[in-house]
């Protein structure tokens, strides 16, 4: 139920506010409201200006008592109506919440097989990259060694095996020590 105000109301609204001004005018107290009127001033009226203002006042009150009760039908539908709507949010959030948990749930198990099924995978390329034997044994290294020396001119080149080398020495004088010894 939509609230639509009564035309009738506007009209009323609009006639009860000019026959206050003009009321309180012929009392004297044009700048006054209603509630400023009392038993002294209505004294000074006549019989009928005292019936036709007591049947405005009653028709005006009436009109307002209506429009009251519209009102409050109003007000019910409008409340019946935000409550259906509150219960409308809750279930879309209740299904929301359900919708995000079950994906949560779907990515852990995702994940967790992810994580398991890479493991593997890489436990098992690092155990078949381990070789087996040495890559380098210490005979191959010395056959290596000795076709080097064989095949560099020996007269250009003195390699000296098993000498230990030191920041800042002076090269020349360690191999003449060696020299010596020989």
């Amino acid at each position: 139920m939509e609230f639509e105000p009564d035309p009738m109301f506007e009209q009323v609204w609009d006639d009860a506010y000019t026959w206050s001004k003009e009321f309180l005018r012929q009392l004297g107290k044009p700048y006054g409201n209603l509630g400023d009127v009392d038993v002294k001033d209505m004294n000074k009226l006549n019989k009928p200006a005292v019936s036709d203002i007591a049947a405005r006042s009653i028709r005006f009150v009436g009109d307002l008592m209506n429009y009251v009760k519209d009102l409050k039908a109003v007000n019910s539908c409008m409340r019946s109506k935000l409550i259906s709507s509150q219960d409308q949010v809750i279930n879309v959030q209740e299904e929301l919440t359900a919708c995000k948990t079950e994906q949560i749930e779907v990515l852990k198990t995702t994940v967790t097989n992810s994580v398991k099924a890479e493991f593997k995978s890489y436990s098992s390329v690092v155990q078949q990259s381990i070789p087996k034997e040495p890559t380098l044994n210490p005979a191959t290294l010395q056959t290596v060694v000795k076709r080097v020396v064989e095949e560099e001119d020996r007269s250009r080149n003195l390699m000296i095996f098993g000498l230990a080398e030191e920041d800042g020495e002076k090269i020349s004088e360690k191999v003449e020590e060696v020299f010596e010894t020989l």
